[in-house]
């Protein structure tokens, strides 16, 4: 009988994380909001705040930024639109009902919007010569929840930032 509860207890242990297959190099994810139910030995995760999208130093330390539903509609104000255009390191909005617009434009605030919705995750990097890299990953949900993210998303965004880790080459 314990033999059968040690089982079950392993079982739900097990089903109530996902492991990403993602194989490529070590990342360090800062995540600003809710950390994603992710497993994975190249990819930490380590909780910020916003202020480290404008620190120079953190964004030295950092491979990607995360942002989650929590701050999509502070992060769209007009005050980060300066923020997005300066920062080098790759940014994704995870679960993201809007497109990269509104958080880059002073006009419009993200939950102020009806644009229509193209993917499931966006995300951008500047790179040098003033250009940017945009990504869209996966089919929109009506969930901004960040456990609702299949995890072949988060093993796309992982390739992208690995790839991208020369961002001047894009």
């Amino acid at each position: 009988m314990l033999k059968y509860i040690n089982f079950l207890l392993a079982l739900f242990l097990l089903c109530g994380c996902t492991n990403s297959s993602y194989e490529g190099e070590n990342l360090h994810i800062g995540v600003i909001g809710s950390l994603p139910d992710i497993h994975n030995p190249n990819v930490q995760f380590s909780i910020t705040d916003a202020s480290a999208l404008e620190d120079e130093n953190e964004d030295d330390r950092y491979d990607a930024f995360f942002i989650t539903c929590e701050h999509f509609q502070h992060l769209s104000s007009p005050s980060w639109a300066n923020v997005y255009d300066e920062i080098e390191t790759p940014v994704f909005f995870i679960n993201a009902n809007q497109p990269l617009t509104v958080f880059h434009e002073e006009e419009f605030l993200y939950n102020n919007e009806d644009f229509p919705v193209n993917a499931h995750t966006i995300g951008f990097v500047n790179t040098d010569g003033e250009q940017q890299i945009t990504w869209a990953f996966g089919e929109p949900v009506s969930s901004e929840n960040v456990d609702d993210t299949p995890p072949d998303i988060f093993d796309d965004i992982f390739a992208a930032i690995s790839e991208g880790d020369d961002h001047s080459s894009g």
